[in-house]
């Protein structure tokens, strides 16, 4: 389902659509906040949420059909909570869940035309053209849906009106074309991670990234296993040989025309498919696993979104692009990988790959990009799950203002982030007698820190966060998801960029 938000300074009740949406606070009054509509119903609003207890509680919605005039409407209203808002209730992220819930009550209903009426901006502690922004991103992304293989896909449309004030329309047109962006950042991830694999291998993923980022105006480079080979990349050689498919290695750069600007460099996991090689998985830990690049796929729509939003700051891109197969030329359990930098790590467990190919990708982007910062992106670790969850990512770095903007941002998103503790106890676990390091943590405790312990061995001195996304890349309960890839870091990390760039 295609969505288009749109801004209108009609007056509410005259916006000739199928639903009408309205945020409320809890007590609200009924008369007061339907008045509009009055006029052209006998429907006792007021009656209809007595009958429904319907009062404007946190996080209840109650959506209904109305005879208006001579048409059958929907009307819904999503509850806020009160002025004071409970301990642990997050008011942005009700908004967003709220107006995730009416796009997908729209779905089988002869709906065409949504009206939104922006709530007023200090019920949710942000500035009104982020309101806005906030509702057209869910909206575009509540609306997604992939049915590319479906055979009777239904390619249905709706318009949202966002209905404001005509002083502040322009503002909430540049807020909407903003909120667009992002939007179309992550349901493109999300359509790259939901390709099934045959139709996502490593070429292919080069060939739509490369197509993708020149029509944003971003120049990207592309390496075959010969280049690799010749650059030391080990990491990746090693992890590709089980497979019959090529592996790329992706370079994709967005520069600001800004003088001085800083660096960042953003280096995503790409994985198109990870059977677990050798140490190969469960039969049922492989259906997802083609989920295995959603970093990869995330960086460069960040860097698209970016440079459509003309960010004024320097972003990288790095995607190191492979599968990962039991094939007869696999890599073996005990054997020894020469990464990029000429670190060596000894090979416990096949299924450990993500941070070898990652070890390649961060030690060229800290040697040929020299960043000022750098974020890794990846679905590293099913520790992950049980370490923080579905519904935040891991964050693990030594650097506590790049932990604590991280964690900001995520906030203002909804994108959010958990950090972990990480210590030199940690460090200590994926130590090997046979090489610098062993790709695998020995007792397999805290794996998703100690696996973070493996790839600080590839950072240098440049300051590096972690990113863990394993816990939040697939079949997450939110309204505004869908079954599959939810896209995650895409919000969170541009909205980091563009406020660094500040």
């Amino acid at each position: 389902m295609e969505v288009h938000v749109k801004v209108s300074a009609e007056k509410f009740s005259s916006v000739q659509a199928q639903m009408y949406v309205m945020f409320v606070q809890e007590g609200f009054n009924a008369e007061k906040v339907c008045k509009d509509f009055a006029s052209k119903t006998t429907f006792s609003f007021k009656d209809y949420f007595a009958e429904m207890e319907f009062t404007g509680k946190v996080k209840s919605v109650v959506t209904f059909p109305v005879q208006l005039d001579n048409r059958v409407v929907h009307f819904s209203f999503v509850g806020v909570g009160g002025k004071v808002c409970p301990v642990g209730i997050d008011r942005k992220e009700i908004l967003r869940r709220g107006m995730g819930s009416v796009i997908k009550a729209t779905r089988g209903k002869k709906i065409k035309d949504v009206a939104v009426l922006i709530p007023d901006e200090s019920i949710f502690e942000m500035e009104f053209e982020k309101v806005v922004e906030q509702l057209t991103t869910i909206s575009i992304m509540a609306g997604y849906q992939y049915d590319v293989f479906m055979s009777k896909a239904t390619k249905k449309s709706i318009n949202v009106h966002m209905i404001v004030s005509k002083e502040f329309k322009k503002d909430a047109q540049f807020a909407t074309e903003c909120g667009t962006i992002v939007a179309q950042a992550v349901n493109t991830t999300r359509e790259y991670v939901d390709t099934p694999p045959a139709h996502m291998t490593p070429v292919i993923f080069a060939e739509k990234v490369v197509a993708q980022t020149k029509a944003c105006g971003i120049k990207t480079t592309v390496f075959d296993a010969k280049k690799m080979a010749q650059l030391g990349m080990n990491g990746v050689l090693g992890v590709a040989r089980g497979s019959v498919q090529e592996p790329r290695f992706l370079v994709g750069e967005y520069k600001t025309a800004k003088k001085g600007a800083k660096t960042i460099a953003l280096v995503g996991k790409g994985i198109t498919f990870d059977s677990g090689g050798i140490c190969i998985k469960p039969s049922g830990s492989m259906l997802t696993m083609k989920g295995d690049m959603a970093g990869a796929a995330a960086v460069f729509n960040i860097a698209c979104a970016l440079a459509s939003l003309k960010a004024q700051v320097n972003i990288v891109a790095v995607a190191p692009v492979t599968e990962n197969m039991p094939g007869p030329d696999a890599q073996k359990p005990g054997d020894i990988v020469r990464f990029y930098n000429g670190k060596t790590a000894e090979i416990k467990d096949t299924d450990a790959e993500g941070r070898l190919v990652l070890a390649d990708a961060l030690s060229y982007t800290v040697d040929k990009i020299k960043p000022d910062i750098m974020i890794d992106v990846a679905t590293l670790t099913g520790a992950c799950e049980y370490a923080v969850g579905p519904f935040f990512s891991a964050l693990i770095s030594e650097h506590d203002d790049l932990s604590e903007s991280l964690s900001l941002a995520g906030n203002r998103t909804g994108d959010r982030v958990w950090r972990l503790p990480y210590t030199d106890d940690y460090k200590e676990a994926i130590k090997s007698n046979i090489a610098d390091m062993a790709n695998i943590g020995s007792g397999n405790k805290a794996g998703t820190v100690t696996a973070a312990a493996f790839l600080q061995h590839f950072v240098g001195d440049v300051p590096w966060a972690h990113l863990d996304i394993a816990s939040g890349d697939f079949n997450i309960p939110v309204s505004y998801f869908d079954v599959g890839s939810t896209g995650v870091s895409v919000r969170l990390l541009i909205d980091f960029c563009l406020h660094y760039a500040k």
